[in-house]
């Protein structure tokens, strides 16, 4: 795209795992035999998911692997031994792996120039007294440990993540910030009880855009989960919140948000993370706050928001225990209200 990316700007960890055109493979497989028999995650067919498990095997190949090309392709020889079962169950001839480290070779000459050591990176620059943000992806209910299991990724998504994924000691981390939509989300499958089979479902993906970053997918859509957050905001130790995409809930005469949910032994204000995975058991209880109608995507301030708007932002912050210091209300880098700082 034009960009000019140098070493100086950008560093990959040397013990960052490879995922592989046969991870890619393995991941289809399992997606659909899972299809046809009703137990499906709904991953990204990336790979992730068996990378992790090579990983974990301790048979998995890392960038600083390609450093040896010889010494990698012992790795993905065993790592191949170890899938040939699953590959000739589905009927597909494994590839050799000189010819898999060979595709690697090319592109090893692109990326060793970047390969570093990023922990002691990361590490000089805050004894020196930098500013170092780590950002996560997915979210809290995705979490390996403490999300909705089986309905999950591969990895530490909560805050703890970044200790174990960046090699920085939990004291290096002076605040954390939670990200959550207005609104609530879900990509694949997996527990939703708040999600909207409706004319407010479909308003929601269409008017904020909830189509996967990285599938293109459709989004599911429903009404904000306040005891999910609450649990979010606890797992993750949350010192502010971003609540982003407000804008997108302008129109909505009334807006619902769950405050409890109704389980098999009674009403929890709490999620029960035991009964997560299964969103049949947990009924969400709502109650109905009053929606607006002004365009607030010009707001800079929290006073310039409508009453309604306001109050919307006042209650979540009650009801999570945890103030937002941040608030989006478009999609331009401007359209953000700083109600205080964070960092």
């Amino acid at each position: 795209q034009g960009v000019n990316i140098t070493p100086e700007i950008l560093r990959i960890a040397d013990n960052a795992p490879l995922i592989l055109s046969l991870h890619r493979d393995l991941d289809g497989f399992r997606e659909d035999a899972a299809s046809n028999s009703g137990t499906k995650i709904g991953t990204t067919r990336r790979g992730i998911g068996p990378c992790y498990e090579d990983k974990i095997a301790r048979r998995g190949l890392t960038v600083g692997d390609l450093r040896d090309l010889s010494h990698a392709e012992r790795i993905v020889a065993d790592t191949l031994d170890a899938w040939r079962p699953m590959f000739d169950r589905h009927h597909v001839e494994l590839p050799a792996a000189r010819t898999v480290v060979d595709r690697l070779a090319a592109a090893a000459a692109r990326i060793l120039p970047f390969v570093t050591d990023t922990a002691s990176l990361v590490h000089d620059r805050i004894s020196a007294g930098k500013r170092v943000l780590l950002e996560g992806a997915q979210g809290t209910l995705l979490d390996i440990d403490h999300g909705t299991y089986p309905f999950v990724t591969s990895s530490s998504t909560t805050a703890g993540g970044a200790c174990s994924g960046c090699g920085v000691g939990p004291r290096a981390i002076s605040r954390v910030l939670g990200i959550t939509k207005a609104y609530a989300t879900r990509v694949g499958s997996g527990p939703f009880p708040t999600e909207l089979h409706d004319e407010a479902g479909e308003r929601l993906r269409r008017m904020g855009g909830e189509f996967g970053s990285v599938t293109g997918r459709p989004r599911r859509t429903g009404w904000l989960d306040l005891p999910a957050l609450r649990y979010a905001a606890r797992v993750n130790g949350f010192d502010a919140i971003a609540l982003t995409k407000l804008d997108v809930l302008t129109g909505f005469d009334a807006i619902r948000v769950c405050v409890a949910y109704d389980t098999p032994r009674g009403r929890v204000r709490e999620l029960p993370v035991e009964l997560a995975g299964d969103s049949a058991v947990l009924v969400p209880v709502y109650e109905t706050l009053p929606g607006w109608r002004e365009p607030i995507d010009c707001a800079r301030s929290l006073g310039q928001l409508p009453k309604p708007a306001r109050e919307y932002i006042e209650r979540i912050e009650r009801e999570v225990g945890v103030a937002c210091d941040l608030v989006s209300v478009g999609p331009e880098r401007d359209a953000t209200i700083v109600v205080r700082s964070s960092f």
